[in-house]
């Protein structure tokens, strides 16, 4: 067990078209979603799974001991270890695509704080949970979409970066900010991009359509954190988060988004990654 509160029975089950993952807590009985982030292939010629539980609670882990892996319904030979604790770290990327248009100077819910005050605070609390070993990177957008800082290990720079943000008299350039955020991961990584917004896209040069087939071409996990946007705004980022293999929630206080962004911190440290030896008959 690693600090805290373990959560029990992570099974993996791995097909020949998908694989699913789900943690099972001992007791009470409970379980939360996970899912795969990478398949790399280890230097000793086993696979590799890199799995992130995903909502643990601060101070919540993954007992490692508990992690069960099948392949095709047939039980293999594994060790996990957290991401962080292994010699040989994977390249792990997380972008942060924060909206800068003229509406995140509105206050959020009923408070006094405006959005992109809120935007920062939570940023800011991810980058305190976040693992020192992950680069990150900011992109941000209004009328169009700008990497404001590249993925790096300089988590001070990224703070800089955070602190400097204020809101523009700009549109929603969403779709290229999220095209913009992808080209700045390095595709031999384990990627990840974070977004933030509190509308509809209303300008720019990618679709829906290009925006979403860049995603999914690009195998980035992609959440989505809506603050006050539409239904048209709800519906664009649930077809890009559903191409990213991640998910969209919304936050109605400054309080919830900062909730939302250190829950994805944490995920992030808990990561595990799994050595799996494959049973000869399913090999090659």
């Amino acid at each position: 067990m690693r600090g805290g509160s373990p959560r029990g029975l992570a099974r993996i089950g791995a097909g020949v078209a998908a694989m699913a993952v789900v943690v099972l807590s001992a007791s009470p009985a409970f379980a939360t979603t996970g899912r795969i982030e990478s398949l790399p292939t280890l230097p000793d010629g086993d696979l590799g799974i890199v799995f992130s539980a995903v909502g643990l609670a601060p101070g919540e882990t993954i007992d490692l001991s508990t992690v069960k892996v099948a392949i095709n319904g047939q039980p293999a030979v594994s060790r996990a270890s957290f991401v962080a604790d292994t010699a040989t770290q994977p390249l792990r990327q997380t972008m942060l695509t924060i909206d800068v248009s003229g509406s995140m100077a509105n206050v959020i819910g009923t408070s006094r704080t405006t959005r992109i005050d809120a935007a920062k605070q939570a940023a800011n609390a991810f980058l305190s949970g976040v693992p020192k070993d992950v680069y990150v990177g900011i992109v941000t957008f209004a009328d169009a979409a700008k990497v404001a800082r590249a993925p790096t290990q300089d988590h001070a720079k990224v703070k800089q970066v955070i602190d400097g943000l204020a809101a523009t008299n700009g549109n929603t350039a969403l779709f290229d900010a999220v095209v913009a955020a992808n080209g700045a991961l390095d595709p031999k990584g384990i990627g990840n991009q974070l977004l933030l917004t509190d509308g509809a896209n209303d300008r720019g040069t990618n679709t829906l359509a290009t925006a979403a087939a860049n995603v999914k071409a690009s195998k980035v996990v992609l959440d989505a954190v809506s603050i006050g946007a539409d239904a048209v705004g709800l519906k664009q980022l649930t077809t890009l988060t559903t191409a990213g293999n991640g998910s969209t929630v919304s936050a109605d206080n400054a309080s919830q988004l900062t909730d939302i962004f250190t829950s994805a911190a944490t995920d992030q440290a808990n990561q595990v990654i799994i050595d799996v030896t494959v049973p000869p008959n399913l090999a090659g």
